[in-house]
């Protein structure tokens, strides 16, 4: 592989709104119909799962609300996300409001820590009660502060890609793009370990 091509692969990885060509109507037809079918169930399934563990005071386990706390992550992905990202993979350039390309990689992250933390905060849990059956069970105080850090953790993991993502000019096209700028370039690997 030349060292142009790996530049162009490389851009392309790292930039939002690049164009992609699509061959047929059919797959963006298909986008189209499924992206909102996936916001809607999303939406009323999470919110569901949300308000009867909220309601319901024998549904308030430990186990119970962090899954709340997993459907308050894919609320987040379901409002923020999922309705943009079709029309930026479709789009030539980036024509979307500035704050949305700062936005959208900060909420994606945010959203996939809070979900992989809180899956391990749930295994450590079930690990405890399995393993210890016979100690006391995690407070309803203690798994609030549980998902309290696993939010507060996520969103500084993710806040440098909104801290260093802008709109650019794409060398290839010469029109405005979302994109990762690094200050250097060690710094996108670290950031991406974690």
């Amino acid at each position: 592989m030349n060292d142009s091509s790996q530049y162009d692969e490389m851009f392309i990885n790292q930039t939002m709104g690049v164009e992609i060509e699509s061959s047929s109507t059919v797959m963006t037809l298909i986008v189209a119909i499924i992206y909102p079918l996936i916001i809607i169930f999303s939406t009323v399934g999470n919110s569901i799962v949300i308000l009867t563990v909220t309601r319901s005071t024998a549904m308030r386990t430990i186990t119970n609300l962090f899954i709340s706390n997993l459907a308050a992550s894919d609320l987040l992905m379901s409002f923020v996300a999922a309705p943009v990202t079709p029309i930026v993979f479709h789009m030539k350039n980036w024509k979307l409001p500035t704050f949305l390309c700062k936005l959208l990689p900060v909420t994606m992250g945010v959203s996939v820590y809070v979900s992989t933390l809180t899956s391990t905060a749930i295994a450590a849990d079930r690990y405890l009660v399995i393993v210890h059956p016979f100690r006391t069970r995690m407070s309803h105080s203690i798994c609030g502060l549980i998902i309290a850090g696993v939010w507060l953790i996520s969103v500084l993991i993710s806040l440098p890609l909104g801290i260093y993502t802008k709109i650019g000019i794409d060398p290839r096209n010469n029109e405005p793009s979302c994109m990762e700028s690094w200050p250097h370039p060690l710094s996108r690997p670290v950031s991406e370990k974690y």
